[in-house]
């Protein structure tokens, strides 16, 4: 392990008073004269005046205690790269210096610095489309000590709120996750680094479980999280997600199907995707036919607000031209995707294969 792991699970804050060998250099170039460091910990440093700084702040200084010169190369550098980068909305710029002070923080889940390097790693996988990881991101967060904080006031909601991220950190549910996966290799390794949680879970941590589990093939861990999904809570309307297609085919048309769409969209909408899925992978050319069809019209269906479903909804459809050699319709929805939905998993695969 590296000294300066060791070094952070030893000490939580360190209160005697250090006096700097210097002045206290800040990033802006403002210094601090006759200044002394009252104390510090892994989130920010007290100056002998009450003033508080995070240690991206400090850009240079020495002080005679050298855990503190020990934590202040550890963290400074990689902290203000990191905010740098979350400033200018470069999110997977960000992504370098967060993964950094991850393994810093791995045994300090309950800082807020913790929590800002969390949803870092959450906006920064999302960004680049890395949707499983980005997944393993926010569980490891709602498994940690922060999650039981306030939540709208936790430095992670905050985070969140600044990155333009939409999460119910009660239910564990993220609107720029939906508990659907394309990538099976990458739904693979997810669910192998997930660790075994320390709390009771929340809602859509089985909810998130069992859909990576159906896309890496895994049926027993799948079944596991449905199970535990259903014990513990045995009210979710998203117990509905992994009904057979082929039993809620016929629900689509019903009332109860359209106050689903006003009540829970999002649920509605993959609940859409898996019947046209189901369709086009039918034995019955007629019953292709008509899966290619329906999902064709899901992104008119759910406008803008679910693109990755959108775009797994054309490439699906690519996909069953290929199969059937109509070259011409399937590049056409294959550019489709690349002009209306480069940023998403599979806009970004097809722009790799340029």
């Amino acid at each position: 392990m590296p000294k300066f792991l060791h070094l952070l699970v030893a000490i939580s804050a360190f209160s005697a008073s250090l006096n700097a060998q210097g002045p206290i250099v800040l990033r802006d170039m403002s210094v601090l004269k006759n200044r002394s460091i009252a104390k510090f910990d892994a989130d920010s440093v007290q100056l002998d005046d009450g003033k508080t700084l995070t240690w991206d702040q400090i850009h240079s200084t020495k002080s005679s205690d050298e855990k503190f010169n020990k934590w202040h190369s550890t963290l400074s550098l990689p902290l203000f790269r990191m905010k740098h980068r979350i400033d200018a909305g470069d999110f997977s710029g960000a992504l370098e210096p967060a993964n950094q002070l991850r393994q810093i923080f791995k045994n300090k889940q309950d800082t807020e610095t913790f929590g800002l390097v969390a949803a870092t790693q959450l906006a920064g996988r999302l960004q680049n489309a890395k949707r499983e990881s980005a997944l393993l991101a926010l569980l490891e967060f709602l498994d940690s000590p922060l999650a039981k904080s306030d939540h709208s006031n936790s430095p992670f909601a905050k985070t969140l709120r600044r990155l333009n991220l939409k999460c119910d950190l009660q239910s564990g549910y993220c609107a720029h996750l939906l508990p659907i996966f394309f990538d099976a290799e990458a739904a693979k390794a997810t669910l192998a680094a997930l660790p075994t949680p320390k709390a009771k879970p929340k809602q859509f941590y089985f909810v998130y479980v069992a859909a990576l589990a159906e896309a890496a093939n895994d049926d027993k861990r799948k079944q596991s999280a449905i199970k535990s999904l259903t014990e513990q809570f045995p009210q979710s309307p998203w117990l509905a997600l992994f009904r057979d297609s082929a039993d809620f085919q016929g629900d689509l048309e019903l009332p109860a199907h359209n106050k689903l769409r006003q009540q829970i969209p999002s649920l509605w909408a993959i609940r859409q995707y898996r019947v046209g899925v189901w369709q086009i992978a039918n034995k019955s050319a007629e019953i292709q036919k008509q899966g290619a069809i329906h999902l064709l019209k899901i992104p008119a269906l759910t406008d803008s607000r679910f693109q990755e479903l959108s775009a797994a909804s054309l490439h699906r459809v690519a996909i069953w031209y290929d199969k059937h050699n109509l070259a011409n319709p399937s590049a056409t929805l294959k550019s489709e995707i690349l002009t209306r939905y480069p940023a998403t998993q599979f806009g970004q695969k097809l722009s790799n294969k340029k």
